[in-house]
């Protein structure tokens, strides 16, 4: 996992990579996640943030990640992704 940019606004980029006998290592797929800010504390709009969050204060910096049957299930930002681990295509994202 790693940010797109340095900006404020950067969002999330998972990689699968393959580290080879050489120690070299082979870039096998990368997937930028929409929606998905690296800081979400900086990434969201506080105005709608707020409004939409008024009677509780989730922490959105929790993070829990599932592999299971070659899927990826991410969870960040009140989001769920699913990522194929064999070619890294968004199979689903849901907003929770």
């Amino acid at each position: 996992m790693s940010p797109t940019d340095v900006t404020d606004k950067s969002k999330v980029i998972i990689s699968k990579v393959r580290l080879n006998q050489d120690t070299t290592v082979t870039l096998t797929w990368q997937t930028e996640l929409t929606e998905i800010y690296r800081d979400p504390v900086k990434g969201i709009d506080k105005s709608s943030f707020e409004t939409v969050f008024s009677k509780g204060n989730p922490d959105l910096g929790t993070m829990r990640v599932v592999v299971s049957e070659d899927k990826l299930i991410y969870v960040f930002m009140l989001k769920m992704v699913c990522i194929d681990m064999n070619t890294g295509k968004i199979l689903w994202l849901i907003n929770l």
